[in-house]
């Protein structure tokens, strides 16, 4: 398998981990369901910022599009999420801080 068909499984692999259809994913591109099932098949190279956006849209970091193992994929995929909802948390966290003590002031 070439890297190209390498990285389209991992896309199509992720997508399904995380329960989205090509047509949801295409819609979040903005794109049309049949240019992204070229870029999902392979028959289309992905440009850099598509990339960028799919990982968005599956809500991982880029790295993990082209460097995973399938079988830890979801624990990775897991941890970043639990991850990012932490950094989240967190960040709410400090704006009640600050709000607390401009009231304070």
């Amino acid at each position: 398998m070439d890297s190209s068909a390498t990285l389209c499984e991992r896309i199509r692999q992720l997508r399904l981990l995380r329960g989205y259809s090509q047509e949801y994913v295409s819609i979040q591109l903005d794109t049309s369901l049949r240019q992204y099932q070229r870029l999902e098949y392979g028959t289309k190279d992905w440009k850099l910022d598509e990339l960028f956006k799919v990982a968005d849209v599956l809500e991982i970091p880029l790295h993990l599009i082209f460097n995973f193992d399938l079988a830890v994929v979801p624990d990775l995929v897991e941890n970043e999420i639990l991850s990012k909802n932490i950094m989240d948390q967190l960040d709410e966290i400090k704006s009640i801080i600050s709000e607390l003590r401009k009231k304070n002031k």
